[in-house]
């Protein structure tokens, strides 16, 4: 394509699209390699081993016998996690947003993040085929969440943007927390630094905007203290684009605007979430493990410096 047909519309357009289907190659081909099987249904998403454990579920055949759990940490996933996949899958194909399940403690809220765009794929069927398709959605829009911060903050060229954006689904913590709610506020971190650097930079009057609809995504999506740990580095970015864009000034309209617009973002975003943060902050005030707590117990004590190398690293 030669620059004078790349240089109207037409052609913007189509470069625009083959970057796109460039970057969406890579990273379901990323994610392919890593659960292909259950994209096409070969294999379910799930540690299924666990349920040949003695006393779990699957009776203690020879057949059974010979099969060895590879994880049992992970075994959340099947006395959790799927249980309440299927329950909010049951009650929105009744007509009915899930609220209160019956099955735990007698009754008790359903505080499973029911709002997340990722879990709502997952409520669309029983069948848990649907885990991987929700984890390649949340893997696609976390990739190109890294490639709009490659391109527009950190204003590199369009390859290593796009190497960028197929290794982030990736990275270790997406690996370690795959199927658990817990890495889904993360899919959005790099949405709402793009927001956070709009907002502070004053590039766009709707930018705000953006910065609601990404904190509220951030909040709704999955587990509220990681969501807390997304929103606290965006922040600090916050903080630190003001500082570089408006260090000289700092009395000025403009640097002024840019503090509102971020504080605004933020709390509309906190309001909109509001419908799931409320009913979690309540009823983990009734649980054992935050009254043990707040006792004085720590399940997990600190290090000190000794886990520093470690973390670190």
């Amino acid at each position: 394509m030669s620059d004078a047909q790349t240089s109207t519309p037409v052609g913007r357009f189509q470069r625009k699209l083959v970057k796109l289907v460039i970057i969406l190659t890579g990273v379901v081909v990323g994610q392919a390699i890593l659960y292909g099987p259950s994209l096409v249904g070969r294999k379910i998403l799930l540690p299924l081993d666990i349920l040949a454990q003695p006393g779990v579920y699957l009776p203690r055949t020879p057949e059974v016998a010979k099969i060895e759990p590879q994880n049992v940490l992970r075994s959340d996933l099947i006395y959790v996690s799927e249980p309440a996949r299927r329950f909010a899958a049951a009650e929105l194909h009744a007509g009915r947003l899930a609220m209160l399940t019956p099955f735990n403690f007698a009754g008790a809220p359903f505080i499973w993040p029911k709002f997340s765009p990722f879990l709502a794929l997952q409520c669309a069927t029983a069948s848990p085929v649907v885990l991987a398709w929700s984890q390649l959605l949340a893997a696609i829009i976390a990739g190109l969440g890294a490639y709009l911060f490659c391109r527009r903050v950190l204003v590199v060229s369009f390859w290593p943007a796009a190497i960028a954006s197929w290794c982030y689904p990736l990275t270790g913590f997406f690996v370690l927390w795959q199927g658990y709610t817990t890495c889904l506020p993360v899919v959005w971190l790099p949405w709402i630094l793009v927001a956070v650097d709009e907002t502070a930079s004053g590039g766009s009057a709707l930018a705000p905007i953006g910065l609601t609809a990404a904190t509220c995504l951030v909040l709704i999506s999955g587990q509220l203290d990681v969501a807390g740990q997304v929103l606290l580095a965006s922040g600090l970015f916050g903080l630190w684009r003001l500082y570089e864009a408006h260090a000289k000034q700092w009395i000025q309209r403009k640097a002024r605007k840019a503090a509102l617009g971020l504080a605004v973002g933020w709390g509309l975003g906190c309001l909109l979430a509001m419908p799931y943060i409320l009913p979690v902050l309540e009823y983990t005030h009734t649980g054992s493990r935050m009254a043990r707590r707040g006792a004085g117990a720590e399940e997990r004590p600190p290090v000190g410096l000794a886990a520093l190398p470690q973390t670190v690293l």
